[in-house]
């Protein structure tokens, strides 16, 4: 990380001095209830307030009660009383509050309100495929109506600033569109109408209310719908109502790169942001939005004037801290913890309802979350103030993490690792995935290890018993983080067939130029990044699932669509909706396409499960206190590695203080 100088610098919005130039910009957080805010969304805020930004924009309130996009959609009228809070808390910690006002339109749904959604035309939502009703005249007036109100609302509670939404899942952009707008009326016409109706209207009522717009600079669609030219001349049409703009991408048929994931090589569209700083000139501050997730290219684009402020939500996210770091003088003894880029958790647009979290931060672990089954896990005999050493088996994430919290507090902290390196399964295959940032995640926990002077890192150590641990002492806490064994778990493979997923990122040479079957029951970020890697060395590659479709639970992380087309570009036979009826040990694999009950056989030379993985067995240390977590509980994943790592952390800590 270079050291920071105009991203930590102040700037003036409006006569208002801000701290720095990092904002948190609105995201789905779950964490509303009844349309109304909660003690957890109000945490979450102030937590993120506390971290250091000069400007926290909330989750985007919608202004009338028949677009509710999402069952825990915040609706403005019912939050206006938390926003009030969380304004008041922001000017102590010197933060603007900003107040997200929306309306989702036709990429609503009519689910909870029981209300049809509105659009501009009669163009359904490439997701949910429901037709919209058209937007009459009256209806459009009466949601100019409904943002003048809840500015007002949100103004009267104390908020300072209110940002309108004209970007993702907008009516806003929606209308701007020419993919959406096919309007003959004067709203079509002049695409912009409503947009400059809603700003005109609430700059004429609170002129001392600081308002910014979230403007769609390009849907990144060739064939329609916005162009650079089209968003700037909007951008020459509004500056004279708005304080701020915030330059997004992104559309209806491009959903996922509003929160692009690390696949996109280039996802800050710098050039865009120049374009639209050079159209308003200084009438209004620009704010950057994009896949930030590095302090450098934040830097990078303030320095480079093309714009005033930068949003770093999911870099925010996966260190609240951030701000603060940057200030320090001193990175390498507190580094900032980065994102990678994955949208698993920080994104959750799922059916699941999960409240926004991070694989490798979890925010919702407090004492509370250690439940009556949590404590039996762990070592009967453990001792308030007993333990003063601690062994650590095993160098992937969750003993890492278990180190860097351990560490400060206790006299020693070993680490046994058999490998060369620390890492785990994420330091195999980091390096062959296209554009992965999981390598920064272990430069991130090198750092941190090397500040720590009581951890112990012993590399090429593998641990068969207690005698192999260093000076293990009766009241030494061992913790067993030893990762999970490679085996089928969900379909009969016959061992000679069996690809493993620790061959797969080390012995390509075993696969090269054969026939694969790659057997799918999860159809997670892994089922890409593994069948990717093995279609790189394989002459065939069958991708079976009984889904409907590749990859089912990657759509949140916006990359399904470009991971379909990567596999294409790379020969994969994708089998969906496949189911497999036997394995036979030639490598002769029979299959029953679902539904239609179609038959058919395929010939290969090895299998592998995407998954398929299981604890090892247990060690044997059941006369001293020890623990197991991360895969060496149950196989899962990086966030349940952290989670596990924290959650004994919280135990040991409630021990230690009771």
């Amino acid at each position: 990380m270079t050291e920071s100088h105009t991203l930590t610098s102040p700037i003036e919005l409006k006569g208002l001095e801000l701290k720095n130039r990092v904002v948190m910009g609105p995201h789905r957080t779950n964490l509303a209830m009844g349309r109304s805010s909660t003690e957890k969304l109000l945490s979450y805020y102030m937590g993120h307030i506390r971290g250091g930004p000069a400007v926290l924009v909330t989750e985007s309130a919608s202004v009338t009660v028949d677009d509710w996009p999402y069952e825990y959609a915040p609706l403005a009228p019912a939050i206006i009383s938390g926003w009030g809070e969380l304004a008041s808390y922001g000017k102590r910690h010197h933060c603007l509050v900003v107040a997200s006002l929306s309306h989702s339109g036709l990429e609503g749904t009519s689910n909870f309100s029981q209300y049809a959604v509105v659009g501009p035309s009669l163009i359904p939502d490439v997701d949910s495929n429901e037709l919209p009703k058209v937007a009459s005249k009256t209806e459009i007036l009466e949601i100019v109506e409904a943002f003048m109100s809840s500015a007002r609302l949100a103004f009267e509670a104390g908020v300072q600033a209110v940002e309108i939404n004209a970007s993702h899942r907008s009516i806003l952009r929606q209308f701007l569109s020419p993919l959406t707008n096919q309007r003959l009326d004067e709203y079509g016409k002049d695409p912009s109408l409503f947009l400059l109706q809603v700003l005109e209207r609430i700059r004429l009522e609170l002129p001392s209310l600081i308002l910014g717009v979230r403007l769609s600079i390009d849907e990144l669609t060739p064939w329609g719908g916005i162009v650079k030219e089209a968003s700037l001349a909007t951008a020459t049409h509004v500056k004279p109502y708005v304080d701020y703009i915030t330059a997004t991408t992104g559309g209806l048929f491009t959903k996922s790169r509003y929160r692009s994931n690390f696949r996109y090589p280039y996802p800050t569209h710098v050039d865009l942001v120049r374009a639209l700083k050079e159209t308003v000139g200084t009438s209004a501050l620009v704010v950057a939005q994009g896949s930030f997730f590095d302090v450098d290219e934040a830097e990078s684009a303030l320095s480079q004037s093309s714009c005033d402020l930068v949003e770093m939500t999911r870099a925010l996210i996966a260190d609240p801290a951030l701000v603060h770091k940057v200030q320090l003088k001193g990175p390498t003894s507190f580094p900032i913890k980065p994102c990678v880029g994955c949208n698993q958790l920080c994104n959750p647009e799922d059916s699941r309802n999960i409240a926004v979290d991070c694989i490798v931060n979890p925010k919702h672990i407090d004492t509370t979350t250690l439940t009556y089954l949590e404590p039996r896990l762990y070592p009967k005999k453990l001792s308030r103030n007993a333990i003063h050493k601690v062994h650590i088996v095993g160098g992937g994430v969750a003993g890492i993490e278990l180190a860097t919290l351990l560490g400060p507090r206790y006299d020693e902290v070993h680490i046994y690792e058999k490998e060369r390196s620390l890492g785990g399964l994420i330091a195999l295959f980091e390096r062959r995935v296209d554009n992965s940032r999981f390598h920064l995640l272990l430069t991130y926990y090198k750092e941190r290890l090397s500040g720590i002077k009581s951890i112990r890192i012993s590399l090429e150590h593998a641990v068969r018993s207690k005698d192999d641990l260093w000076s293990l002492e009766e009241d030494d806490l061992v913790v067993l983080a030893t990762g999970a064994q490679s085996t089928p778990l969900v379909y009969v493979v016959p061992p000679p067939l069996y690809l493993s997923e620790h061959t797969v990122y080390t012995d390509t040479a075993s696969y090269k130029g054969k026939a694969v079957a790659i057997l799918d029951p999860r159809g997670n970020t892994e089922s890409v990044i593994t069948t990717e890697q093995i279609a790189k060395y394989a002459q065939e590659v069958y991708y079976i699932c009984e889904d409907p479709a590749f990859g089912s639970r990657i759509a949140q992380t916006g990359d399904l669509l470009d991971s379909i087309r990567r596999l294409k570009h790379l020969g994969v036979n994708l089998l969906t909706f496949t189911e497999i009826r036997s394995i036979d040990p030639s490598g002769q694999i029979d299959l029953k396409r679902r539904f239609s009950n179609e038959n058919r056989s395929i010939q290969v030379d090895l299998v592998h499960e995407i998954g398929g993985r299981v604890a090892p067995t247990l060690h044997p240390f059941a006369e001293i206190s020890h623990v197991r977590i991360g895969d060496a509980r149950v196989a899962r994943t990086i966030y349940d590695a952290v989670t596990d790592a924290r959650k004994l952390d919280l135990y040991l800590l409630d021990e230690r203080d009771t």
